[in-house]
């Protein structure tokens, strides 16, 4: 008959410090563009809610404006609104002309021109700014034109 030689169990060996490095070496490789992928991520979804808020500023400014009366709504060039203002007084016949809802952001600013196109049509300019090193712009135009 035959027989299985008697088995002999080897001694366990723990895992030798250079493997423990080099598990932790490609462990890290691996989670290094995870980090940056997460890192981009905040930063665009930052600049996308910075863009969201001034577009929304801008679009209730330019609603504003286009409910003065023609005939009050005298050109201006860049009037500048910034930080927490509630009222801003832009055309001094009409002193409750533009009333914001609500502030500014901390670090933005609004430029408003008003330009006479025709003795019928006047262009809204606003300029939104915020953020440094680079600065963010966001430009949005809009036709105040005379109405019977």
């Amino acid at each position: 008959m035959f027989r299985l030689p008697p088995f002999k169990q080897q001694p366990s060996r723990g895992f030798v410090l250079m493997e423990v490095v080099i598990a932790i070496a490609i462990l890290g490789i691996g989670i290094i563009p995870l980090f940056q992928l997460m890192s981009n991520t905040s930063a665009s979804t930052a600049l996308s809610q910075n863009e969201l808020v001034a577009m929304c500023w801008a679009e209730e400014l330019i609603e504003q404006i286009q409910c003065i009366p023609f005939t009050d709504l005298s050109p201006c060039s860049n009037q500048e609104i910034t930080g927490a203002i509630p009222v801003c007084t832009l055309w001094p016949a009409k002193p409750d002309s533009i009333i914001l809802t609500r502030p500014l952001m901390k670090g933005m600013s609004c430029h408003i021109n008003v330009f006479s196109v025709t003795p019928k049509l006047k262009l809204v300019e606003i300029t939104m700014q915020w953020g440094t090193q680079p600065v963010h712009e966001l430009h949005l135009n809009a036709f105040a034109e005379w109405r019977l």
